[in-house]
């Protein structure tokens, strides 16, 4: 929860010190956060079979590629190859999924939160550069793609 959704959303105002509203007001927000959930019928086919096993990893082309996607978020950009978290629950707690199923967590932690641009030049970004659904989708979706690099049957598996 942030402080303007806290003090200026779910709080009365005169509940609240005046004091502590200036500093809500201040709150200087970081850098933007995306989560993908997928639900699979199947568990994924890895390119490197021992992945499966991994509870969390990084998909990443190595340190120059991390800086580069920080880099370009810090611009205001969305990074063109933006380094992919990926958690497996389902390895360590198969009854988070119905028999036979799994699930994936996808997290981009190198995002800007006033988007200025897309590094790939692929994404029409909105005049006020807000985050709006389509702009989330077009970049899940180029998430998604990425990740098929890795998990053959992952196209035909999500549900």
């Amino acid at each position: 929860m942030t402080p303007t959704q806290l003090y200026r959303r779910l709080l009365t105002e005169a509940d609240i010190p005046q004091e502590i509203l200036q500093q809500a007001d201040q709150y200087r927000y970081g850098k933007a956060y995306m989560q993908i959930h997928l639900a699979l019928d199947e568990p994924p086919d890895w390119v490197d079979p021992a992945l499966r096993n991994v509870v969390l990893g990084h998909i990443t082309p190595g340190l120059d590629g991390v800086s580069k996607a920080v880099n370009e978020a810090e611009r205001g950009l969305l990074p063109e190859t933006a380094t992919i978290v990926v958690v497996q629950p389902t390895t360590v707690d198969p009854e988070r999924a119905p028999d036979g199923k799994w699930i994936l967590w996808i997290q981009l932690q190198e995002l800007p939160r006033v988007i200025k641009g897309d590094a790939k030049g692929e994404i029409k970004i909105p005049a006020d550069g807000r985050w709006n659904e389509t702009v989330r989708e077009q970049y899940a979706d180029r998430i998604v793609e990425r990740k098929k690099k890795h998990i053959s049957n992952l196209d035909d598996n999500i549900l």
